[in-house]
């Protein structure tokens, strides 16, 4: 099993939180964004956390159930699913765990 990444520290994190994400990816060069097309269930939810990046084959979850048992708090997993929309990735059962 692979090592999970540090987390940031909430110094980091307190500091993060009074960025735009446009800062941020600007400051990243761009390399971390996501599709503009994705949007947040709400306007008032934000997010600062260490991301635990997966990678999927289309269709198949089996690293996403992986980085879900693996993970712990602090960490927020950020799914590539290769822009497969022929089934969901992640539901109900899944956000339980």
């Amino acid at each position: 099993m692979a090592k999970l990444p540090d987390l940031i520290s909430d110094e980091l994190i307190i500091r993060a939180k009074k960025l735009t994400s446009t800062l941020v990816a600007d400051a990243l060069g761009g390399k971390t964004t996501m599709s503009e097309t994705l949007k947040p269930v709400s306007d008032r939810m934000k997010i600062v956390a260490t991301a635990l990046p997966v990678e999927v084959a289309r269709g198949d979850n089996l690293f996403l159930h992986h980085a879900i048992y693996s993970a712990s708090k602090g960490y927020v997993i950020v799914c590539d699913g290769k822009s497969y929309t022929g089934n969901a990735y992640f539901g109900e059962l899944m956000a339980r765990s």
